[in-house]
């Protein structure tokens, strides 16, 4: 079984026109399901309609309740490759870099052509 923690932050990337990126928390494990909640980013653009995203840990989005998962917890079985989120988007598990103490984590980069 893979070695996934409370705390641990995932990403996803897809999109066809676009790129899409969000981030995942692990908030709590259930024998082989992660509890997953989404979190916010930090974004700057690097160009027209482009830019690099990184995760703002423990900065939980609001639920919606409008029908769509924004910001509610969601289950999901803990996988090797990834947690699949949904049929298009699997969140892969970021591994940060510990400066002074502090994790940071890395960016990814997204785009809205579309």
């Amino acid at each position: 079984m893979p070695d996934y923690k409370v705390g641990d932050i995932l990403h996803t990337s897809w999109g066809y026109d676009q790129t899409n990126v969000e981030y995942f928390q692990i908030t709590e494990i259930k024998g082989k399901y992660a509890i997953l909640r989404e979190i916010g980013a930090e974004s700057t653009e690097t160009g027209w309609l482009q830019g690099r995203s990184a995760p703002l840990p423990d900065n939980f989005l609001e639920p919606r309740f409008d029908g769509d998962d924004q910001g509610l917890p969601i289950r999901r079985l803990m996988q090797e490759g990834g947690i699949k989120i949904c049929d298009v988007r699997t969140a892969w598990r970021m591994k940060p870099t510990m400066v002074a103490g502090v994790k940071v984590y890395g960016t990814h980069h997204w785009s809205s052509y579309a």
